[in-house]
């Protein structure tokens, strides 16, 4: 007789061998201070100059710094006919608003949109001794940037320097500008006046007419040249040259006069009490003479 079959009881299912999951990496701790790049302003390179900024106006004249880019900058000299090419001369002050509401706040202008914790700006203004004197481009009074002239630079023609800074009143004490070689390539400040137009005109006509003429006494020849020269000027109104010729047809040595003409072309007021130094100062019989 056959005996019942006892079924096999299953083997419990044996746990897997393979490895548990792992928890994902922790994040990588910060560098210590020590071993991070320094970012003070001294190990930074300075920002690109911007193009320009806008310009102040104080006692009816406007101030303007120009070569703010590397390639822009300008020798004293360079930067002397630069702004006569603008109608403006190099900026000279005469008095403590004028340095701190014109030639200071353009500075601080500067710094404020392009690098204000950056170096000091230095640019050029217009004085520079000569024969052992300081001489403004103006022929005006140089006294006030004489109290503010360092001696520790070198050179003949003077920039401006340290003017960064809050607008407030200066101590005589505080050197402002300083001397720097005339061949040095910096940004400089231009003012545009009543004397610096006058100058400008007194220069273009004399190198452009009355230099490049020799009509002598010759009336009419005096007469022909003026008209072609001074219908080919942009900044001359047809009554204008028309006014110079007049006068002129009055007398031929007004065209050897070329601070007359300016005058009578309305470029130079002889009122604002300009001393005008294109090429020497005018000579007196010329201003008398207008």
């Amino acid at each position: 007789m056959l005996l019942p079959t006892t079924p096999t009881p299953a083997s419990p299912a044996l746990p897997s061998l393979q490895p548990p999951p792992t928890s994902p990496p922790s994040p990588p701790l910060p560098p210590s201070p020590s071993t991070l790049p320094s970012t003070s302003t001294s190990d930074q390179a300075p920002p690109p100059p911007i193009q320009s900024v806008e310009p102040v106006r104080y006692g009816g004249n406007e101030y303007q710094i120009f070569g703010l880019q590397e390639g822009d900058r300008k020798t004293f000299d360079e930067a002397s006919m630069d702004c006569r090419s603008r109608g403006m001369a190099l900026a000279t002050i005469d008095s403590e608003g004028e340095h701190e509401l014109a030639l200071r706040k353009l500075v601080n202008e500067y710094f404020d949109f392009n690098a204000p914790s950056w170096s000091n700006l230095k640019f050029w203004v217009g004085y520079k001794e000569m024969g052992g004197s300081l001489v403004a481009v103006d022929g005006g009074l140089t006294s006030y940037i004489e109290n503010r002239l360092g001696t520790s630079g070198s050179g003949t023609c003077v920039h401006g320097d340290k003017e960064f800074g809050e607008l407030a009143p200066l101590p005589n004490s505080l050197e402002t500008f300083a001397y720097g070689l005339c061949d040095q390539k910096l940004p400089y400040a231009c003012e545009e006046s009543p004397c610096s137009i006058c100058d400008t005109c007194v220069e273009s006509i004399r190198t452009g007419f009355t230099e490049n003429h020799e009509f002598g006494d010759d009336q009419a020849s005096a007469l022909a040249e003026w008209s072609t020269y001074c219908g080919g000027q942009n900044e001359y109104t047809d009554a204008q040259c028309e006014e110079a010729l007049i006068a002129i047809s009055g007398s031929v040595k007004v065209a050897k006069r070329p601070a007359a003409l300016c005058g009578l072309v309305g470029k130079c007021n002889f009122d604002d009490d300009c001393s005008i130094q294109v090429g020497g100062p005018v000579d007196v019989e010329d201003i008398a003479f207008w």
